[in-house]
Formats: structure tokens, sequence, C-alpha cells
């Protein structure tokens, strides 16, 4: 028997954006067209827009840090191929981005260009994000604006060379893809969806959680707007087949094989909940800090799905999906060896979307509305402000500052010796890469054991601990000596490590024998 159609009722045209697939939400917000934005609006968003790319720009003239190196030098260095890239079987290599690095070529002088695809996409999320809260009126498309262009988390990742920031572009490209095509049906637009997942899953594999909300939220419309079943079916299958094939031959030849690099173990909870702390602007290891902060963007979270599903919209679904039961399905069906905050990262972006909306619906309840949004966005800026301010003025990072140290002792030894405490991946790995921008020199490694005949002058430690406390002598057996702290680099955020500089200091007035 077939199912009545559901009625969307045609909004007025506009040369700017197309009806949204969800118009009943968009005429309970408002739906706006370009005259309805008033000329400071605009340049206030625009403004705001060169504002972040200010921001993301400084960031990415910061120093590498040891997962960008790792892509630059193990798999887009070691590539002969664009395939050997696909077939790499490790979760450091971001696909797209490895391909870059592959076509720029190791020797870049400046390393910056390296972090062009994150910079381009990380401005473009900020415009995307506007474009989708567009719908919902003048006063979410600001605070997508103002939320997207100051978070911390898309700062960071939007100024270094690694595949978040491309997998939180192409999740919002894809979902206006998907918009697009279900008020349309549009040829065009199922071509734009099929492209943009693609990539998205090419960028970082956590994209997948995005393009289960996208499957999810796909199929109730079409359920709701077909006929019949077959219809139904034809139209999901011409979505999604594509797709899925190409996901299907990724895990075939690279993802069944992949190998998790090493790291810090952390606990689920842990992470998630710094994670919702971190989108208020948060980085702390405060537990009560953490759990108000989480907990406020939780809540502020459900409350505006809620909002969603009562004004008549779909969209709750893809929201709930992506942000919520994606994550915590994936979680529960594979657990991951190792878990960091970054893992979340196209959720945060839909999450922040998501927020826009709530914002957009508080903003309606005249007097108190529109005081709480603009202070909640003030205190929004400013604690991510403050966060941003320490990782630009601290970095991810000094390795090539801690390698300048060592020679300022000597400069005319050209030949720097320096002691593997038996975590040799680290400084090795940052010394491969920052050698090559210190000339004249040679930085060679030696092993402490029972056949080193003299210790090594330098010893240097790379640690995720923030402020580094440890400031006592390192001695090791045989040795007439000890290694005493120089100097510490920091770094500050969640990309980077603390460098500490140790040197030999020798008892007996001279180099310890065999």
């Amino acid at each position: 028997m077939a199912r009545s159609k559901k009625t969307y009722a045609p909004g007025p045209r506009s040369k700017v954006a197309a009806p949204p697939a969800d118009l009943a939400v968009a005429s309970r917000c408002g739906q706006v067209s370009a005259s309805s934005l008033s000329r400071p609006v605009l340049l206030g968003i625009i403004l705001c827009i060169w504002l972040a790319a200010f921001l993301r720009i400084w960031g990415a003239m910061d120093e590498f840090w040891m997962d960008e190196i790792w892509s630059l030098l193990l798999f887009a260095g070691r590539a002969n191929s664009p395939l050997d890239i696909m077939t790499a079987h490790h979760d450091n290599n971001h696909y797209l981005v490895t391909l870059w690095m592959y076509l720029l070529g190791q020797n870049q002088s400046n390393w910056t260009l390296y972090r062009i695809p994150s910079l381009v996409a990380g401005i473009g999320t900020i415009i995307l994000a506007a474009r989708f809260s567009f719908r919902w009126g003048s006063v979410a498309t600001v605070a997508a604006t103002v939320l997207t262009s100051a978070s911390y988390v898309l700062i960071c990742f939007a100024s270094e060379a690694r595949g978040y920031a491309l997998a939180g572009f192409f999740a919002l490209a894809a979902l206006l893809a998907l918009d697009r095509f279900l008020t349309t049906r549009s040829v065009v637009a199922n071509i734009l969806f099929a492209a943009t997942t693609i990539l998205g899953t090419l960028s970082h594999l956590t994209f997948v959680e995005v393009y289960f909300a996208l499957c999810t939220w796909s199929c109730a419309v079409c359920w709701q707007q077909s006929k019949t079943r077959a219809k139904a079916l034809r139209q999901l299958v011409g979505l999604h087949a594509v797709p899925i094939v190409a996901m299907a031959v990724l895990y075939i030849i690279d993802i069944r094989a992949m190998k998790i690099g090493g790291g810090d173990t952390r606990t689920i909870e842990d992470v998630v909940i710094s994670t919702l702390a971190l989108t208020a602007g948060a980085l702390t290891t405060n537990m009560f800090l953490q759990l108000s902060l989480g907990g406020l963007v939780f809540v502020a979270a459900i409350v505006a799905i809620v909002l969603l599903a009562r004004a008549g919209s779909t969209l709750w679904l893809f929201f709930a999906s992506g942000i919520f039961f994606a994550p915590m399905l994936l979680l529960t069906l594979h657990p991951p060896e190792l878990i960091y905050e970054r893992y979340f990262y196209v959720n945060l972006v839909l999450l922040l979307v998501l927020l826009s909306y709530l914002f957009s619906r508080l903003w309606e309840l005249r007097p108190a509305g529109p005081i709480a949004v603009v202070a909640a966005l003030a205190l929004f800026v400013a604690a991510n402000g403050w966060q941003t301010f320490d990782f630009l003025r601290v970095g991810r990072g000094h390795f090539r500052e801690a390698l300048e140290l060592m020679l300022e002792s000597d400069p005319d030894q050209k030949e720097i010796h320096i002691a593997n405490d038996g975590h040799r991946s680290r400084p090795v790995l940052y010394t491969q890469f920052y050698g090559r921008y210190v000339a004249g020199h040679t930085f060679v490694f030696d092993d402490l054991g029972p056949r080193l005949k003299k210790f090594p002058e330098w010893m240097i430690i790379a640690t995720g601990e923030q402020p580094y406390s440890d400031s006592r002598d390192l001695r090791f057996e045989g040795g007439n000596g000890y290694y005493r702290i120089q100097q510490v680099f920091p770094y500050a955020g969640i990309s980077g490590f603390t460098i500490a500089v140790y040197r030999w200091q020798d008892e007996a007035n001279a180099r310890p024998g065999p």
C-alpha cells in the first residue's frame, strides 16, 4: 500500500540560498534572504572570518610537531607513488594530507606550505557553517560564524598538517550537498555528495561517524517524501552506492591491516569529558571544572536537539546521530587502543553548528534572550581566546631551538652526540626533520648500553607533560657523572611536546671510560 507523501511548502525564491530540506524549521525560525542581513551584520561576519583566517595563519607559522613530521618523513617521504600512500597501513597516515606532502616533496624550506590544505579547509569550515545556519536566521548565522571562528580546537587543527580540518570541512560540505539533494533531487547534488563523502573519508577516518549520521538522516527524509518503498530505496541507492563502494575498497586495501601508532593511554570517559569542556574553551585537568563545563555543553546540545525535533525538523536525527549516537556506537563496537580529544573533531564541528540553532531560539525569548546570547558568545570567545593566545604564544614545542642550544655551547663542533635513553622515536624523528635546517652539523644518537665507551654530551626528552616538573639529575649505570637539565622548552594546547635538554656533567673531570 502506497504511503502518503509529505508535502513541503515551497519558500520564496532566493538567488543566494535554495529552499532547505527542513522547511518546517525554516518557517519557525524565520527564513532569511540576502536582504534580511543588514550591512553591519554582513561586514561583521566578513571581519570575523578575516580575523579567524589571521589566527589560523599565525598558528600555521609555528614549528612542526611529531605527528606532522611522522607523516612527512615516514609516509610521504617513503612513497614511490600515490598507491603507496593509500596502502601505508598506519593510523597516522591521513591520506589527503600525506598526498599533498608527497606532491610538494620533503625539502620545502618553509614547512607552512605543508599546512595549506588545512588552512584552506579551516577557513572554509567557518563559511560553510555560516551558510548552513543561514536557514535558521541572522542570529544563527552570526552565532555559527563566531563559534567556529573563535574555537581554539578549530584554530589549532586548521593550522597543522593533519587531516582533521579537512574532515570537518567535508562534513559540512556533504551535509549541504545532501540537503540540496533532498530538496531538489538534483543529479549535481548527488555527485557532490558522493565526492565530499569520499574526500571526507580520505581526510580522516573519523569522518565515518558523520557519514553514519548522513545515512540516517537521508533514510528518514527519503522514507517520508517517497510514495513507495521502492522509490525511496532507489533514491538511497543512488545516494550511497558510490561512497559505500569506495569505503569498502579503502577498507580492503588499507584499513583492515592498519596499525596504531604509540601514545599515552587514557580512558574513554576522561577524553569525552575533556572534549566537552574543551568545546567551551577549557583545557584543564580540574575535574570539577571539566564536569561543570562539559555538562553544560552536553545539556545545551540535548536542548537544541529537542527543540529541532519539536519544530518538526528531521535534522534533529542528523545531529543526534553525528554528535552522540555514532561515536557511542563506534566506541562500543570497536574500543580504540588509544583515544584523544582530536578524534572527536568532526563531532565538535557539528556541535558548534547545532549550538547556533539553540542561540537563534534563545534570542526569541525577549527581553532576557538576547542578553543571554550575547553573554554566552562573549564568554565563549573569551575562554577560547585565552586558550588560543596561550597556544600562539607558546606553540607546539621548540625542538629547533633545542638543537641550536646545543650548538651554541660549541659552534665549531660538527658532530653532536645525543644519548638515546630507550625512547628514541620522538627525539630521533624530530632531529631527522630539524637537522636539515641546521647546516654544517651532524647529529648522532648513541644507545646507552654496556658497550658505550663514553657518554654522549647531550640528552633530549620529548614528553607530553605540562608543565615539565622533573628537574632531577639523570644517572646511568657505568657512568662517572650524570645528566643535568639545561633548559625546558614548553608547549601549549593539545598538539605538541615539552622538550627538555640535558647535558653530561663529569664528576671526575674526565669523560667516562668503557
